[in-house]
């Protein structure tokens, strides 16, 4: 059984990075469509007005519709075949993308079953092995004691006390001794130094 499920996974895998290489072969893409189309102008004494009609073209238009807002373009021949190229290559694009959910789908169903057949340490370990690496050692450091938890009733003095009982009394900045107390001199015109 796990054998015939570790085969059909990599089976999956072989078809999926088939896939992929598809994929990084295909071309510039783009939605939309191209068709040729024959036009009638304003001109009341036209041909493309008369009985029968000789409308004007064919011309060459793209159409795509970008946030359900419609867009068309006029192309010349060459446009034409390039976007009819790269719509094709969309569609493939498309296509080959479908299969690739399809195989993923088929594959993490299998997964899936087979981390649930799994003994509970295979389990406990395949787990730690999909979490990232600070919630693993997250999980492996001791809890601290309670009295390092601040309190958030009374801030950041009583996280202080709970620490240190006369803690609160150094939470001020200590006066300067007269040792560390700057001193500054000024220079008169003379060149004499003057405190």
């Amino acid at each position: 059984m796990a054998r015939s499920t570790a085969a059909r996974l990599a089976a999956y895998q072989r078809r999926y990075r088939q896939l992929a290489e598809q994929v990084a072969e295909i071309g510039f893409i783009s939605s939309g469509s191209v068709t040729l189309r024959y036009t009638r102008c304003g001109t009341p004494g036209c041909r493309c007005h008369a009985d029968p009609p000789q409308r004007h073209g064919p011309y060459y238009q793209w159409t795509t519709k970008p946030n359900g807002k419609t867009q068309t373009r006029r192309l010349t021949d060459t446009e034409a075949t390039l976007y009819e190229e790269w719509i094709a290559n969309d569609r493939r694009l498309r296509a080959v993308i479908k299969q690739m959910r399809e195989l993923a789908a088929k594959a993490a169903e299998l997964k899936i079953k087979q981390a649930a057949s799994a003994p509970p340490q295979v389990q406990s370990q395949a787990e730690d092995a999909g979490r990232p690496a600070r919630a693993r050692s997250a999980l492996l450091q001791p809890c601290s004691p309670v009295t390092s938890r601040p309190n958030h009733v009374g801030g950041v003095n009583a996280f202080a006390a709970s620490i240190e009982p006369n803690s609160t009394s150094t939470m001020h900045k200590p006066a300067r001794s007269p040792s560390n107390r700057s001193t500054s001199a000024t220079v008169s015109a003379s060149g004499s130094s003057t405190r």
